[in-house]
């Protein structure tokens, strides 16, 4: 997302002004529930490269962190994204869960749900909502 570098710079921020680390998590997707024929190989193997591209950019960000001397570690665990990051901030204790708001509306989010609003209400940890910018 565009949002990243200051979701990632929030983070850094309020890390080292708390003298924690900081870990970061990209969901993957849910395995697809189309039937193995319909999904053909070509679309396999774009959609594993570009999942490589998401881990290695995850790895490159943990470790620009780790260079600036914030303890840094990151999962790519798969299933919904609400669930995701409530399990892994509950895994790790997190006193906090930094994360973006992509400003989408309130008639999305009546429809669709936000993520954001997922993890504050099942998490029960503070959430810090890096806003879009306009």
């Amino acid at each position: 997302s565009p949002l990243t570098p200051r979701i990632l710079e929030t983070a850094k921020d309020l890390a080292k002004a708390k003298g924690m680390g900081i870990h970061l998590v990209h969901g993957q997707p849910e395995k697809s529930t189309q039937p193995t024929t319909v999904v053909s190989q070509t679309q396999d193997k774009s959609e594993a490269k570009v999942r490589m591209q998401e881990v290695s950019q995850l790895a490159h960000m943990a470790q620009t962190s780790r260079d600036e001397g914030i303890s840094c570690t990151y999962a790519t665990p798969a299933g919904k994204i609400v669930d995701v990051l409530v399990a892994e901030a509950r895994k790790i204790q997190a006193p906090y869960v930094v994360m973006g708001s992509h400003g989408k509306g309130a008639v999305h989010h009546l429809v669709v749900g936000s993520v954001a609003g997922g993890v504050l209400k099942n998490s029960g940890i503070p959430v810090v909502l890096v806003p879009a910018l306009i």
